[in-house]
C-alpha cells in the first residue's frame, strides 16, 4: 500500500480487495460512524447525530487532505474549532 492513510487508500481501492477484506472495511466503518452517531445523539441530541456524523466524517477527511496535500501546520486547531462550532450551533 505505501505510505499514507491506509484508509484512504483501502477507500480508493475498495473494489479491488478480496472480498472478506472489503466486508470487514465496511464493517468497521458503519460501526465507527455508528459510534459518532451514537455521542453525538447523547451529546446534542438524536435529531443532529446523523448531520454530526457526516459532519464529523467530512472534517477528518478534509483534515486529511489539508495535512497530506497541503502540508498545513494548523489543520488540526482549525478542524476542531470547525467541529466545536458545529456542536454549538446545534445546542
Amino acid at each position: 500500500m505505501g505510505d499514507g492513510c491506509v484508509y484512504s487508500t483501502i477507500a480508493q481501492e475498495i473494489g479491488k480487495l478480496p472480498e472478506p477484506v472489503e466486508r470487514a472495511f465496511r464493517d468497521g466503518q458503519r460501526q465507527w460512524q455508528q459510534t459518532i452517531g451514537d455521542v453525538a445523539a447523547a451529546d446534542v441530541g438524536p435529531q443532529w447525530s446523523i448531520e454530526i456524523t457526516l459532519h464529523f466524517v467530512g472534517l477528518a477527511l478534509a483534515y486529511q487532505q489539508a495535512v497530506k496535500v497541503f502540508a498545513e501546520t494548523g489543520a488540526r486547531r482549525r478542524i476542531i474549532r470547525a467541529f466545536e462550532q458545529t456542536l454549538r450551533r446545534m445546542t
